[in-house]
């Protein structure tokens, strides 16, 4: 088991931790590289995760939305994709630098790509299912009770399109500002990813310092 210099004290890294520490120094180094001194990046997961175990999860290419409907799901990645290329909404992993916003999706777990990646962000959108619902339904069809979840077909009018668009050509693939603010979702593209799940503050301490990244 190895020793780390934090705050001043020598503590002891977990040994689990430890190993998952040069598992992500080995596989990640393009993030680590870029994220160096930022903050982390967090995913939230449906599936429970134990302790300090380190999990690779291979990147869905047909990722089915859970609440917004199919069509517009699809109106959706059709706009990224003659943006940036890639359908962003159904190929894409959604993280955030926030622990309170993903952790309205499932458990908190650190997330970290595996070798290449790309992602794409908007700094005026937070979470694009909400800013569907606050700058197109609430405006455009005027409608306050109506839920993204329950648009019809009938709803996308040509406004509503020209809308969207101008929201989709609001993000970008360039790199995320590290002063941004972390409650902005980044969406990434990557083959496979790693998540862990940590849940005392001083191994956290230890493993985000190890790593390079700010807690």
């Amino acid at each position: 088991m190895r020793l780390y210099k934090h705050i001043n004290e020598n503590f002891e890294m977990e040994s689990d931790l430890a190993g998952a520490v040069e598992v992500i120094k080995r596989d990640c180094k393009p993030f680590l590289k870029e994220f160096n001194n930022s903050l982390p990046v967090f995913r939230g997961m449906s599936r429970d995760l134990s302790r300090y175990d380190l999990v690779e999860i291979q990147t869905r290419m047909d990722r089915k939305p859970k609440d917004t409907p199919e069509h517009l799901h699809k109106l959706i990645d059709q706009m990224f994709q003659q943006k940036f290329g890639w359908k962003v909404r159904s190929q894409g992993v959604f993280t955030s630098q926030s622990k309170a916003v993903v952790r309205s999706y499932g458990m908190e777990a650190y997330f970290f790509p595996i070798g290449k990646y790309s992602y794409v962000w908007s700094k005026k959108v937070k979470d694009l299912y909400q800013t569907i619902k606050s700058d197109i339904i609430n405006k455009v069809l005027d409608d306050n009770m109506l839920l993204t979840r329950d648009i019809e077909p009938e709803h996308i009018t040509p406004e509503f399109k020209d809308m969207l668009e101008d929201i989709i050509s609001t993000y970008t693939d360039k790199r995320y500002p590290s002063k941004m603010k972390r409650t902005h979702e980044c969406i990434f593209r990557t083959k496979s990813y790693y998540v862990i799940y940590l849940d005392n503050p001083l191994q956290e301490g230890l493993f985000l310092n190890e790593l390079g990244l700010q807690q």
